[in-house]
């Protein structure tokens, strides 16, 4: 094998900078509180106040407080503080106003590691430049993922300083040689971290070619102990901007506060080393299990040993493009960066302003993104700290980010790896046409849950009321165009297909639909006509041309808001009916044969008030279990009931919540199971149901598990405040559910999504937005490669799926 010199990307950092931190000003959002101590806005204050552009957002009546928002541009505040002064002096001398601006919070995912401040990567407050923000958002990311010790990250540079009390805690320890069998096989002895003496024999106990390989192998002196000696510690700090234990009370944070360091060493102490070191350092962390690795490295020479050694290795093979002062790697390309291979990202260095390092090479067709590589703070040899320069630099902040990824979605191929970060990075001009992606490393969105595709229909009229899933994995969007019904065909791309408006006489509504095994679409609703209000069942072929509609119901105002087929083939309508002989609110229940013809109708009157059906799902016996939200005293409640096959309640169970005057926007879904289990005693079958209670700005949505009898077998309860209904609530392989919902806070009215494990124990959310608008989530449907369609209403018209 010829041996290839190949040296390290990092330079010596010559820029002093100051150890000052500057705090970040608080944001404002524009909005203004006033408190009056009255519980209903001053007129005065309200006339005043319009005539300022502004308009009552949200009134608090149990403070006598209330917060207005600026229809326009904001006013300063103290502009605005100074006019409110002289326009009511007199009560502001009676202290009955008191006006704040409404302050911004976030959330503060920040370690407690004292040298934090100093990492503007992972936090740009500006503390090198004024006005520079640029940074990976880190902390934010962390909100979402701190780093998983599973991750095992292969280090192929100078080494690591494996005893630096910021690394130690997560180096990698091979336990094949744990030979006394304790667990491990570092030891803290006499003061200092080592070997454990037990385990040291000199032999390879783990069969892997290597004697005593307790943390990894040193390739330059072929030994042990791959301790760092370059002299200006190259590997040491790469290690730490990838993983130094974040949050411990000492030093520095790295991108990932638990990702588990493998210190493969083929570079000496002037920071060269030889492609047959680096092949075998690869090789090994194959072998042993390494995730990714980070390469900090790199030469001219084109090897085509090197090249299928990466290839073999196959996981996220990170590497930096290279410091030669704008050297175009299209034209003269530096290995391994260059070589063309779907498991390499190559990374440019960016700085704290979004510009590309001056030394950092670039190529749109072969460096992938660029990551902050100036001024970076980190671990050296000795305990000690210090900043570096380079695309070394830039790399680890990479690996680091995938070891959070990956932390969170351990399946990903280095292919899935490298197209979430394309998706993800954030557009930066001085990336354009010097990096494929003409983007700068974003962490946080990396983490995001990537969205396949949006599609947009921007009709002012249009509003969603429903969403069905087709057996080919397409989309029934159900919408309200003015008093029509209109359904909206997509398919798995979210491609437009075709559209249909229903022109009844009347105002015609589609609220749930789905499709039957015959292809055919089962669309529930309701019809208004002459001052009355019928429930509407309609049969669609698979082309969606209306077959049939027809009407049931009493002699009130009826509704159907759910439809579903049930285990014996029938198909079920469930809804609301109001007044006529009734005399009362009911709830309104029907049963047809697959040609539409109805078997019976029952209606149930036990005290409801505005009624409406949430969720229903079939039970193995026939039956139905059904979900729905009413009013009683005032207070609004969960109704759970359980219908029999031939109709009959068997049980009703009401959810007070007495704290709360909300509990509307619930959803309720059966456990997977396999219907045809002949063994299995249908009481034994488990539900799901969410709850969403709101009481002014306090939110709780319960993720409640049942039994079979209506009862809950296990209940979490999450304090949301910015959530909002309606809920939805869909199954997903591996025995959890998707949950969907809105959030409104300070950013804006988005989508919310969360996935939760089978009892409820929500493993993460994510927030969508909409580019110029506040989204309002209605309803999701899962997809069959474990994703989710998320059907919204846009505030500014139309919808968004």
């Amino acid at each position: 094998m010829a041996h290839i010199k190949i040296t390290i990307y990092a330079m010596l950092l010559c820029l002093l900078f100051p150890a000052a931190f500057a705090q970040q000003k608080e944001a404002q959002s524009g909005r203004i509180l006033i408190k009056t101590g009255e519980t209903a806005p001053d007129n005065r204050l309200s006339a005043w106040m319009q005539a300022q552009s502004y308009q009552l957002y949200r009134n608090i009546p149990e403070l006598g407080l209330q917060v207005w928002a600026p229809i326009r541009e904001a006013q300063s505040f103290e502009a605005l503080s100074a006019r409110l002064h002289r326009q009511f002096p007199d009560m502001l001398r009676q202290e009955r106003i008191l006006m704040e601006a409404d302050v911004q919070y976030e959330s503060q995912m920040i370690p407690n590691d004292p040298e934090f401040y100093r990492q503007w990567s992972l936090r740009n407050t500006g503390q090198y430049a004024p006005n520079s923000l640029a940074s990976i958002q880190a902390t934010e990311a962390w909100e979402l993922q701190q780093g998983d010790s599973s991750v095992v990250v292969g280090v192929i540079d100078s080494g690591i300083d494996w005893q630096h009390p910021d690394l130690i805690h997560n180096i990698w320890q091979n336990l094949g040689e744990d030979l006394d069998g304790d667990g491990r096989v570092l030891e803290f002895i006499d003061g200092q971290w080592q070997f454990d003496p037990d385990d040291e024999d000199g032999l390879d106990t783990d069969g892997n070619g290597y004697a005593d390989d307790f943390i990894g192998w040193d390739f330059v002196n072929n030994d042990n102990d791959p301790t760092d000696d370059h002299i200006f510690g190259h590997g040491t700090h790469v290690a730490g901007i990838i993983a130094a234990e974040g949050n411990n009370g000492i030093g520095v944070s790295g991108v990932s506060w638990h990702a588990t360091l493998m210190p493969l060493k083929f570079l000496n102490a002037q920071g060269n080393g030889f492609s047959s070191d680096a092949i075998a350092a690869l090789s090994y962390a194959h072998a042993m299990g390494a995730h990714l690795t980070n390469n900090s490295w790199g030469s001219g020479v084109f090897s085509q040993l090197m090249l299928e050694a990466i290839a073999a290795y196959g996981r996220p093979f990170v590497a930096a493009a290279g410091n030669n002062y704008g050297n175009n790697n299209d034209l003269a390309p530096l290995f391994p960066a260059s070589y063309d291979l779907p498991n390499i990202l190559a990374v440019a260095a960016s700085d704290f302003q979004d510009q590309l390092a001056s030394f950092s090479n670039t190529g749109a067709f072969s460096v992938d993104f660029a990551a902050p590589g100036v001024g970076i703070y980190s671990t050296l040899p000795g305990g000690r700290y210090g900043f570096l320069n380079g695309t070394s630099m830039a790399a680890p902040h990479v690996s680091g980010a995938v070891c959070l990824l990956l932390s969170d979605e351990p399946d990903l191929s280095a292919e899935m790896v490298k197209d979430r970060f394309f998706r993800s990075v954030d557009a930066v001009p001085a990336m354009q046409a010097k990096t494929v992606s003409g983007g700068r490393l974003n962490v946080f969105r990396l983490l995001q849950r990537p969205i396949s595709f949006q599609a947009q229909l921007s009709d002012a009229n249009l509003r969603a009321t429903g969403l069905a899933r087709s057996r080919g994995q397409g989309y029934m969007i159900l919408a309200q165009n003015g008093d029509m019904a209109e359904i909206i065909q997509l398919n798995a791309r979210g491609e437009w297909q075709q559209a249909q408006v229903f022109t009844q006489q009347g105002r015609q509504q589609f609220s749930h639909g789905f499709q039957a095994d015959d292809g055919k679409w089962w669309l529930a609703g309701q019809t208004e006509f002459s001052g009355q209000q019928h429930a509407v069942l309609s049969l669609l072929d698979e082309s969606a041309a209306l077959l049939w509609q027809k009407q049931y119901g009493t002699d009130g105002a009826d509704a159907f808001q759910h439809v579903l087929m049930g285990e014996d083939g029938k198909v079920y309508a469930l809804g609301s009916s109001r007044g006529g002989s009734l005399g009362t609110e009911a709830l309104l229940l029907v049963q047809l044969d697959n040609a539409g013809n109805l078997l019976w109708q029952k209606t149930f009157v036990a005290g409801f008030s505005d009624l409406e059906i949430s969720g229903a799902v079939a039970t193995r016996d026939g039956g139905l279990m059904g979900l729905a939200s009413s009013r009683s005293s005032g207070n609004f409640r969960a109704v759970l009931f359980k219908i029999a096959a031939n109709g009959s309640m068997e049980w009703a169970r009401y959810w007070h919540l007495p704290a709360y005057t909300d509990t509307r926007g619930m959803g309720i879904i059966a456990e997977e199971r396999e219907l045809n289990d002949d063994d299995h005693d249908p009481l034994d079958d488990e539900f799901q149901m969410a709850l969403l209670a709101e009481n002014g700005n306090d939110t709780q949505l319960l993720v409640v598990e049942i039994n079979a009898l209506g009862h809950a077998t296990d209940v979490e309860n999450y304090r949301l405040p910015a959530l909002r209904g309606p809920i939805g609530i869909q199954h997903i392989a591996g025995d959890g559910f998707q949950l969907s919902g809105s959030v409104e806070d300070v950013q804006g009215t988005s989508v919310w999504m969360a996935q939760s494990d089978k009892h409820g124990i929500i493993q993460w959310s994510r927030r969508y937005f909409a580019d110029s608008t506040s989204l309002f989530a209605l309803t999701l449907q899962h997809t069959l490669d474990g994703g989710a369609a998320l059907l919204a209403n846009r505030e500014s018209g139309g919808l968004q799926l």
